[in-house]
C-alpha cells in the first residue's frame, strides 16, 4: 500500500512540476490585504488565522488553488500554495510559501481530494492530509517559526486496512502508524498485520538533527 501511494502523490507532483512556472515569484513582499497575495488564476482553499510569530498580532496562513485544478487530472496540474502572512501594521508582510507543501487535488485517490485543512494553535501550523480507498493513508505535519525561518517539528503518518476490524486490538487490520517528534527525538512505532498480530509497538529515541525549512520541504519526498 504504501508503495502504492507513494506512486500516486509523486505522479502528481512530478507532471506539473517541469510545465508550471514558480507563481511564487509573483508574490509581494508586503501588502494592505490578504488579497494582493492571491496570484491571477488562484482561488483560496483554506485560510485560518493565528499567531505565528509571538508577537501577538492575528497571522494568515492560506492553501491556494487554481481554478481549473479539477480540469487536468493529474496531467500538468498546477500547484497548490501554501502562503504565510505575518499582520503588522502596514497590512501582512510576506513570511513564506510552498508549492510543495500541499497535495494536489487529485493526489488522494478513489477516496477524492487529500487534503483535509490547516490550523494555527500555539503558534505551531499543522498541514492535514487524509486519502485512499479500501486502504487508507493520512499525514501531519508541524511547522514552527523560530529562528527567521518556518520549520518543520513534528510528523505523523498512519495507513490501515479500511474493511477489516481487529477487535482484539481495537484497530484496523495492516495499521501502521509512525510519529516523529525532531526536536526531541521521540518516536513512535506501531504496526499490525492483515491477519490482526501486532507486529511493532514501539517508543524510543532518535538522534536530533538539523530541522528542515518550509522552504525545501517537499511532501513528496516526506512520505514514509
Amino acid at each position: 500500500m504504501k508503495k502504492y501511494t507513494f506512486i500516486i502523490i509523486i505522479t502528481c507532483f512530478a507532471k506539473y512540476s517541469s510545465a508550471q512556472k514558480n507563481v511564487l515569484s509573483t508574490l509581494p513582499k508586503q501588502a494592505n490585504t490578504t488579497k494582493a497575495f492571491i496570484p491571477k488564476d488562484y482561488d483560496t482553499l483554506s485560510i485560518v488565522q493565528g499567531d505565528l510569530n509571538k508577537d501577538g498580532l492575528p497571522d494568515i496562513a492560506m492553501v491556494l488553488a487554481h481554478q481549473k485544478e479539477i480540469a487536468y487530472e493529474m496531467e500538468g496540474e498546477p500547484p497548490r500554495l501554501l502562503v504565510i502572512l505575518f499582520k503588522n501594521k502596514n497590512g501582512y508582510q510576506l513570511a513564506d510559501a510552498s508549492e510543495q507543501a500541499i497535495m494536489c487535488l487529485h493526489c488522494g485517490g478513489v477516496f477524492g481530494d487529500p487534503f483535509q485543512g490547516i490550523s494555527i494553535q500555539n503558534n505551531i501550523l499543522t498541514i492535514q492530509h487524509y486519502g485512499g480507498s479500501a486502504w487508507r493513508w493520512s499525514y501531519n505535519y508541524d511547522f514552527r517559526f523560530q529562528k527567521n525561518n518556518f520549520y518543520l517539528i513534528w510528523q505523523s503518518s498512519s495507513s490501515y486496512w479500511n474493511v477489516k476490524y481487529c477487535d482484539k486490538l481495537d484497530e484496523f487490520a495492516a495499521t501502521e502508524y509512525i510519529e516523529e517528534n525532531f526536536l526531541t527525538g521521540s518516536y513512535f512505532h506501531k504496526k499490525i498485520s492483515q491477519n490482526c498480530k501486532l507486529l511493532k509497538n514501539e517508543n524510543k529515541k532518535i538522534p536530533v538533527k538539523p530541522l528542515q525549512k518550509l522552504s525545501i520541504f517537499n511532501i513528496n519526498k516526506n512520505i514514509q
